[in-house]
């Protein structure tokens, strides 16, 4: 929910900043985006090769 509250702030300001506010949520969609396929990327081949993230022991 923050996240799409820091993309409506960026598309807010679009009226008063013009395109480089929809640039810069551009690159915030690509950011998080990257950021969230790498951690969970690495979670998913942790776990094929045998090797838990968490353990409840």
């Amino acid at each position: 929910i923050a996240h799409a509250g820091y993309i409506l702030v960026g598309l807010a300001a679009a009226h008063e900043v013009g395109s480089f506010a929809v640039s810069s949520v551009l690159y915030y969609i690509a950011a998080y985006t990257v950021s969230n396929v790498l951690a969970f990327g690495s979670l998913i081949l942790m776990g094929s090769k045998g090797k838990e993230a968490v353990s409840y022991d």
